[in-house]
């Protein structure tokens, strides 16, 4: 089935928010934690909401990859290359929510991050040995960054807070995800305008 849609710009332009939103979290929101423990539930309830949200729409526009003609013709090789890590990304930021939510160990959501992560790398082997998208290496650079995020997420819920190299972990971590949510949503606002040129000309 073919649809006008392709959802590809959205898609991309959500893993941006959702990635600065959760850099922004790491970098500002759990110092304010730490500082003032009292704020922890509703900050973090707060910000379980607006990831849940970004997860579940992710999540839904991965759908239309796998079941859609959404580029307008046959691509399994794209429709194989992002719904696979735009579920991985989509499924993330639902644990991650409902973690958040409910306060229950994050540390189980990192080893999920982790994993994730690693399949990040193999969608930069597919991208740079196949040549895919129109500019494989700002796509493999995105996944690059992805899955060094995921990967660095365990330091972040394994160093003890009290530790000194906890707040650097946090830093880290925040600097692979925003690397990745800039050119996602370059990537994406750029898929935008194409679209739209493509069909208006």
């Amino acid at each position: 089935m073919a649809v006008t849609h392709n959802p590809l710009s959205l898609c991309l332009t959500l893993v941006g928010i959702g990635g600065m939103m959760v850099a922004v979290y790491l970098i500002y929101f759990y110092g304010l934690i730490q500082k003032n423990p009292k704020k922890k539930e509703g900050i973090n309830k707060g910000f379980a909401l607006a990831i849940g949200v970004i997860g579940a729409i992710t999540l839904l526009t991965t759908f239309q990859h796998i079941l859609t003609e959404w580029a307008g013709f046959p691509a399994p090789h794209y429709t194989e290359l992002f719904s696979v890590t735009l579920a991985v990304f989509s499924i993330l930021m639902l644990m991650g929510s409902f973690a958040l939510y409910t306060g229950v160990d994050l540390r189980f959501v990192s080893y999920f991050a982790a994993i994730g992560g690693l399949v990040m790398f193999q969608a930069v082997r597919a991208v740079l040995s196949f040549d895919l998208t129109r500019e494989p290496e700002v796509t493999a650079a995105l996944y690059t960054f992805a899955g060094l995020a995921g990967l660095s997420l365990l330091s972040v819920t394994h160093i003890p807070e009290t530790h000194r190299a906890h707040r650097w972990a946090r830093w880290i971590a925040a600097a692979f995800i925003v690397a990745m949510s800039l050119i996602a949503l370059g990537l994406g606002l750029n898929a935008m305008y194409d679209h739209i040129a493509s069909a208006v000309t």
